[in-house]
């Protein structure tokens, strides 16, 4: 074997571990966010790709992973409809474009954050995720009806849909 197989050999392996080390790496990820969710209604689930480029459902961890290279999964499970849901997280999507500078961005989710420990719990400490476009602020909570059935969520028409319910509670 010559000196630039040899070189070529090694580097092949090289990319191999980094390949493996970058797919376990995506694995701990989709554990970390998949954590948040509670079981039975982990899948399905919808998850987006760059490559893709559509929302896709998918029905297993192992699948999802299949198409993990650039990919989103929604934080909420795909429901037939009509079907209601009993939330178990709150999201809050802070995005770049609805502010004029980052740093207005920075101070709107310092808010929020201390908002969430004012209103809820100091202990509560959200996952926050930049997307590369803004914040993710992901909260898991307890939540025992679909929000329809929850005196404080009667003025609004179908609370579980509206976003605007959680920035007008939480961000000032």
């Amino acid at each position: 074997m010559t000196m630039q197989q040899k070189i070529m050999l090694v580097s092949k392996e090289n990319q191999q571990g980094d390949t493996n080390k970058k797919n376990k790496e995506i694995e701990r990820g989709l554990d970390f966010i998949l954590s948040h969710l509670e079981e039975p209604t982990i899948f399905p689930r919808t998850i987006m790709t760059k490559k893709l480029g559509y929302q896709k459902i998918v029905y297993s961890k192992e699948r999802a992973l299949e198409h993990f290279i650039d990919c989103r999964i929604n934080a909420f499970p795909s429901l037939m409809e009509g079907a209601t849901w009993i939330p178990n997280l709150l999201f809050i999507d802070l995005d770049l474009t609805n502010f004029k500078t980052e740093k207005l961005l920075q101070v709107t989710l310092n808010q929020t954050l201390k908002s969430i420990k004012e209103k809820l719990d100091n202990n509560i400490h959200p996952t926050v995720l930049w997307s590369g476009n803004g914040y993710h602020v992901i909260l898991p909570v307890y939540c025992p009806l679909v929000l329809e059935h929850i005196q404080e969520f009667q003025c609004y028409d179908n609370p579980s849909e509206k976003f605007e319910i959680c920035q007008r509670y939480f961000i000032k």
